[in-house]
Formats: C-alpha cells, sequence, structure tokens
C-alpha cells in the first residue's frame, strides 16, 4: 500500500553483504527518531545476514524478495513500491553496483531499480576493502550519468551516517515527538 501523501516513503533495497546485518537497527533508529514510512526489497544474498522477519518487524510491512510479488491489489511490488520517493540501494554490493548500471535485472533489488526513476535513486556502494575498485569504476559513473545520487568516495563505501543524513536532509524529513520512554516497534505504525 502506497504510505499517506504527507509521509515520505524511503525504499531500502539491501545487497548480500555484511553491512546488511545492521540495517534493521539501523532502520529502527531511523523510523524512531523521524516520521517516515520505510518498506525493504532483498536479495537472495542479504538473507544470509538478516531475516524476513526482522525486516519486516523494523519496517512494519513485507518484505520484497521474489520478482513475482503482489500487494492486496495485485499490483506488482516492483511497480508500486517504484513510487517511493527514495529507493536507497544499501548496501549496494558489487553485483548489484555491476546489474544496476548494466541493466541486468537478477533480484528484487535490480528490479526495483529498473523501474524507479533514477533521479529518487540512492546508492550507497559497500565494497570490501580488499575488492580492486577498478573494476567498479566504470558501473559508478553509469549509475550517476542516469541521474542517481551514488555516495561514498573514491574507495566505494558509503557510511550509514553518510546515508541517513543524506535522505533526513534529502526529504527534510521532520523529527518525532520526543518521549519519556524508550520507543517501541508499535510506536512506529503511522
Amino acid at each position: 500500500m502506497p504510505p499517506e501523501p504527507l509521509t515520505p516513503w524511503v525504499v531500502f533495497a539491501a545487497g548480500g553483504a555484511l553491512e546488511t546485518a545492521f540495517l534493521p537497527k539501523r532502520i529502527f533508529d531511523l523510523r524512531a527518531d523521524r516520521l517516515l514510512r520505510t518498506s525493504v526489497a532483498v536479495s537472495r544474498g542479504a538473507l544470509d545476514f538478516v531475516t524476513k522477519v526482522a525486516m519486516a518487524a523494523v519496517s512494519g510491512g513485507p518484505i520484497y524478495e521474489a520478482s513475482a510479488e503482489v500487494d492486496a491489489q495485485g499490483v506488482p511490488l516492483h511497480t508500486r513500491w517504484s513510487e517511493a520517493d527514495l529507493l536507497v540501494l544499501h548496501p549496494a554490493t558489487g553485483r548489484i553496483l555491476a546489474e544496476s548500471a548494466l541493466g541486468i535485472v537478477s533480484c528484487a533489488v535490480t528490479r526495483l531499480f529498473a523501474f524507479t526513476p533514477k533521479d529518487r535513486i540512492v546508492v550507497a556502494p559497500a565494497l570490501h576493502p580488499n575488492m580492486d575498485r577498478r573494476i567498479y569504476d566504470e558501473h559508478l559513473k553509469r549509475l550517476r550519468g542516469l541521474g542517481c545520487t551514488v555516495l561514498g568516495g573514491e574507495d566505494a563505501f558509503a557510511s550509514w551516517a553518510e546515508v541517513e543524513s543524506h535522505i533526513v536532509a534529502r526529504l527534510s524529513l521532520a523529527r518525532r515527538p520526543t518521549s519519556p520512554r524508550p520507543v517501541l516497534l508499535a510506536d512506529l505504525v503511522l
């Protein structure tokens, strides 16, 4: 289901990297601090590092994993979710970077990339420090040329702080009202 009209909607699309293991906590903290709606898509490799249950709990909705998944109205998720305010490819692994740049659709993440307007896509590369960056230079250049925002520096690694600050600034996210008690998952329902 699309978000309420005035609530910014961010779709996180995660590749299979160790960084994915931190995503449930990061999304929870972001939602606990800011007024926004989130959805999550995962590659098959991402499920080596996180469970669909954890992602569904913190995002507040279904997890898009299989290309044929549809919403309650029968609309394919990649079509509906391409309407989000932002698609954040985090972590964007080498495979996600290459396939997105080349137009290869092999998973939910690359399918969302293919269907989402490129000016609404934020790419947060997560290349292992020992990987040869030169392999991915042309892919990153191509993604920028398509109109995507590519975070990170020459090391082709975007920190979560950079990702979060970009999302908050780009969508002018308002803070949630503060509460004297800890934030619970039930508090995040919009």
